[in-house]
């Protein structure tokens, strides 16, 4: 079995198929719910807002010590970069 291998797989390659309909599917999905759940620039209003509002300390962890680049407008979903994890989003869904 290598680069040159020409054989049939059968079900795997049927599998493979079906993975990437679900995947097409979701994404249609999302671009559906994103138009619902708009993302909003945070301010510091809406920051101290969310620090009255939440007893979860993740979240709190995260408004406090993260760059906070979005919130989710009807879930208040946090989008955060933290400092020790540059590059990454951090996605957090309050609990």
């Amino acid at each position: 079995m290598g680069l040159n291998d020409t054989r049939d797989y059968g079900e795997g390659t049927s599998a493979i198929k079906r993975a990437s309909l679900t995947v097409t599917d979701i994404s249609r999905s999302s671009k559906k719910n994103f138009a619902r759940n708009a993302l909003i620039k945070p301010d510091s209003n809406l920051i101290t807002k969310l620090l009255a509002d939440e007893q979860d300390e993740r979240y709190r962890y995260l408004i406090r010590n993260g760059t906070l680049h979005f919130v989710e407008q009807d879930s208040w979903t946090l989008y955060v970069e933290l400092k020790q994890i540059p590059g990454v989003m951090i996605i957090y869904r309050r609990p």
